[in-house]
């Protein structure tokens, strides 16, 4: 820190010391970055169940589309649903 030179970086420097000794300060900061942290967090969560719940739908719709190709293909929808594991007469 000896070999910084100007003024309103060694001030900041001592001004940031300062407040890092007052404990109220110090607290307030804590709570802050915790908050921050809480957050961001909540916000992963919360775009991983976007992306599950997502990724559950096109499952569906693929199934469905596959039941639609076999009834198509002459099968019959029981028999199609049996074959993908779907139960009889659900629909995304």
């Amino acid at each position: 820190m000896n070999q910084i030179a100007h003024p309103a970086v060694i001030e900041a420097a001592k001004r940031l010391e300062r407040l890092s000794t007052d404990k109220k300060t110090r607290r307030l900061a804590d709570a802050r970055e915790l908050a921050m942290l809480t957050e961001a967090l909540e916000i992963k969560a919360a775009e991983a169940r976007g992306v599950a719940i997502g990724e559950e739908r096109e499952k569906a719709r693929g199934l469905e589309k596959a039941v639609a190709r076999l009834v198509a293909n002459g099968m019959s929808e029981t028999q199609a649903r049996q074959a993908l594991g779907l139960p009889q007469g659900a629909t995304p």
